[in-house]
């Protein structure tokens, strides 16, 4: 059927590029994409997320599936997908289920409960629940930091990602310390000259240029500036939107 093999197509564009890939922004093209090339246009993006939240809200209701971690991670890329482009209060359902089947089946501080934590706290982000987001993050962060080496691009991700929670709630005495670290940690993953290093460097800028301390600002938007020309060219997106915000640190330092 049409809408079956559209559902196929999504899981796996889903799955691999959240588990690989682990970029949102990739992501969101990626399933875009999906819906954009559908084989029939009668199968709307809409009808394929109403098919979804049947499914799982069937599945969800039956005692099959309690104690499988397949249906664990099937709960956690729907649940994200649902999140992303559907109805929210079965997203975080599905993403709560996700979380406590895994406590369950192979414990509290296994790196498959950090994951499906952290997709968790990226949905209350999204939901401006921030204060459980925060809880998640925290709680991710200890269980990968005690398995993985460090640095580790998921532990770095993890710190991340409580640096811009605490920068959207204007919390910048906490975000500084940990971006200052994100940039030494990328370094020492990925080297001096890494697009992660250069988005450190780049979000360590926007925090001192939002408390208007430009002059901290200025110098971080130069090197991230720098390695984004190096890697992506001039004329990238990326590279414009750093030029534009080093421009105006310096209009605000110029003015004040």
């Amino acid at each position: 059927r049409v809408c079956s093999s559209l559902n196929l197509q999504v899981l796996e564009a889903l799955s691999s590029t959240y588990t690989k890939l682990e970029k949102d922004e990739m992501a969101e093209a990626l399933l875009k994409r999906c819906f954009a090339i559908r084989e029939s246009k009668a199968c709307s993006a809409t009808a394929v997320l109403k098919n979804f939240s049947v499914e799982l809200e069937r599945e969800l209701s039956s005692n099959r599936s309690q104690e499988d971690m397949e249906f664990a991670g099937r709960c956690n890329k729907l649940g994200v997908i649902l999140a992303t482009y559907g109805d929210s209060d079965v997203a975080e359902q599905l993403l709560m289920k996700s979380v406590k089947l895994c406590e369950s089946l192979v414990g509290e501080d296994s790196l498959e409960t950090a994951g499906v934590m952290r997709n968790l706290g990226r949905f209350y982000v999204q939901t401006s629940k921030f204060d459980f987001a925060e809880s998640l993050y925290h709680k991710a962060y200890e269980i990968l930091s005690a398995h993985l080496p460090d640095p580790h691009p998921k532990v770095i991700d993890t710190i991340g990602k409580l640096a811009m929670l605490y920068r959207e709630q204007g919390r910048f005495d906490d975000a500084l310390p940990l971006q200052r670290r994100l940039i030494r940690l990328n370094e020492e993953q990925y080297g001096t000259s890494h697009l992660n290093v250069a988005k450190a460097l780049n979000n360590l800028a926007v925090i001192y240029s939002l408390q208007k301390e430009c002059g901290e600002a200025i110098p971080l938007y130069d090197r991230a500036i720098q390695i984004y020309s190096e890697e992506l060219g001039a004329d990238h997106p990326t590279v414009r939107a750093a030029v534009t915000n080093r421009q105006l640190a310096q209009e605000i330092m110029d003015s004040g």
